[in-house]
């Protein structure tokens, strides 16, 4: 990990790591590849009910229902967006930079029988093809620290209509010291502090509407 002057990892890395790591993922960490919310020292929930628990704190917050567009911004294998849809009602597309993650997610919607509500495809998020307004909700789910969080944020501001919402999740260091080892040839992402965001949120032209701090 290094620090925010540093470049983040290329997609081409990003795509390379994610199909070395994922099949190891889904062995130790079931097929949600983000951090479980658990509610205290005294919570016994599994990794699995732990992982679908903070999927549905996002759900909640983005507040679509039927009829509704809702975009999620490195999808991983599917898994919580097929939750979300099949929750809310809403049609979600899921983008990935990984081929293999892309087939898996649309197997998956194939097998829980809801490819017209839910589909996967290629694409990066900082430079995505669709037209402006084109959805009514983005979730980046653990995704973006992978990413120029500037671009992406402006990217995803650009694609949102008018009164969207975007629900992200981000990793901060524990310390105020931001670690700098941007010779880790194991790189994965870069780090901001939580009292960066709403200075990047505002600069995406975005209105900050709740910052939660869940370690």
């Amino acid at each position: 990990m290094t620090s925010p002057s540093a470049l983040p990892p290329t997609p081409g890395q990003m795509t390379d790591y994610y199909s070395a790591i994922g099949p190891l993922v889904q062995m130790a960490w079931c097929d949600n590849f983000h951090f479980g919310y658990w509610d205290g020292p005294g919570d016994k929930s599994t990794i699995e009910q732990a992982t679908d628990r903070f999927t549905d704190l996002l759900t909640e917050r983005l507040r679509v229902g039927p009829g509704d567009r809702v975009l999620d911004v490195g999808c991983g294998i599917g898994k919580p967006a097929l939750r979300i849809a099949a929750a809310t009602g809403a049609s979600v597309l899921g983008i990935t930079i990984s081929q293999e993650q892309v087939e898996q997610a649309n197997a998956r919607a194939l097998a829980e029988q809801r490819t017209g509500q839910v589909s996967f495809e290629f694409g990066d998020a900082m430079d995505m093809p669709f037209e402006s307004g084109a959805f009514d909700a983005v979730l980046a789910f653990e995704s973006i620290h992978h990413m120029d969080r500037s671009v992406a944020l402006r990217e995803i501001e650009r694609v949102l209509s008018p009164g969207g919402r975007i629900v992200l999740t981000d990793v901060t260091p524990l310390t105020q010291e931001l670690p700098d080892q941007a010779d880790d040839p194991n790189l994965v992402s870069t780090l901001f502090q939580f009292d960066d965001w709403p200075g990047l949120v505002a600069d995406a032209g975005l209105v900050l509407d709740e910052l939660t701090d869940v370690t």
